[in-house]
């Protein structure tokens, strides 16, 4: 683990003003042992220590952001949520929670949450492709919005061939009738062997251009799409949540991602659809996400 964040630990337990029974160096030495339990995947040791910790010294804000990524990887996702809240309310700089809660109000598919803890996470940290790749699926298709998609996919594919912001910025580009990009992104889909989402892309095309269809009273609100997974680093393929430590601190270990459902992918053979027009496959598509698993 680095000096950056020891040193950091240090200086908040002497401001916190409390009265310790154990010395600085004690707890030092046990936040060092709670991140090397996480390390080790034996997360409850890691919560008990992170907890004593917090008890000690309550400002510590990245004994929060630990203890959130321990409640995620146990699957209480409610409760990281909480943590990682109060770990903002510690320090509202820490870019790395409101990304993680971007992530938790897309799984719930409040979306809304999910752009505002979004867009506070990339302008503290604009270059943070995790939070980029979250709102362009956020604003695809919570939002339908397909142009402020466009810029948020783009910092992430600018980055690498990552295939579902690919699969995303080919949607973006065919909802905005700018159908010579998406065949830019069916290209770069099958340059890293993903034909099946590039198929989905050409099918969209072949089906004529897309138009917005008009909004209806009883039309179903958008927070009844499923997002698709959404991979938390550019070199991350898979769509498996990784952990961002604070500050690059500390690297954990998470492996078992939140799922709804079994682990597919996107397979549907729209080839045969022949009566399915541009726009309802577009539709089709935003519907992908059901079966996959979501990565929080």
């Amino acid at each position: 683990m680095k000096n950056r964040s020891l040193a950091l630990f240090i200086f908040m337990l002497f401001i916190s003003g409390l009265a310790f029974a154990s010395s600085p160096e004690d707890l030092k030495q046990k936040f060092a042992d709670a991140l090397n339990a996480s390390s080790q995947q034996n997360y409850d040791k890691a919560k008990t220590l992170l907890e004593e910790i917090i008890a000690a010294a309550p400002n510590f804000a990245e004994a929060y952001y630990y203890l959130g990524l321990v409640y995620k990887e146990q699957g209480n996702m409610e409760k990281s949520a909480e943590v990682f809240n109060q770990a903002v309310d510690k320090n509202p700089q820490c870019a790395e929670c409101y990304d993680n809660l971007s992530k938790y109000y897309y799984m719930l598919k409040d979306f809304d949450k999910a752009a505002e803890f979004g867009n506070k996470a990339v302008l503290l940290k604009p270059g943070l492709t995790s939070s980029h790749l979250t709102l362009g699926w956020v604003y695809l298709l919570g939002k339908e919005d397909p142009d402020s998609a466009i810029d948020h996919f783009k910092i992430v594919t600018d980055q690498g061939n990552i295939k579902y912001a690919l699969l995303g910025l080919g949607m973006a580009y065919y909802m905005t009738n700018q159908n010579f990009k998406t065949l830019e992104m069916i290209t770069r889909l099958r340059n890293i062997q993903e034909d099946k989402l590039a198929q989905q892309l050409e099918e969209a095309i072949r089906k004529g251009p897309y138009q917005k269809p008009p909004k209806q009273e009883d039309a179903a609100p958008a927070v009844d799409k499923e997002p698709v997974p959404v991979p938390e680093s550019p070199n991350d393929q898979t769509g498996a949540s990784q952990p961002k430590p604070l500050g690059k601190s500390y690297k954990v270990r998470l492996r078992a991602p939140y799922q709804t459902g079994a682990h597919t992918t996107i397979t549907d053979d729209l080839s045969n659809q022949d009566t399915v027009t541009g726009e309802d496959r577009v539709k089709m598509l935003q519907q992908q996400g059901k079966d996959l698993k979501i990565s929080y």
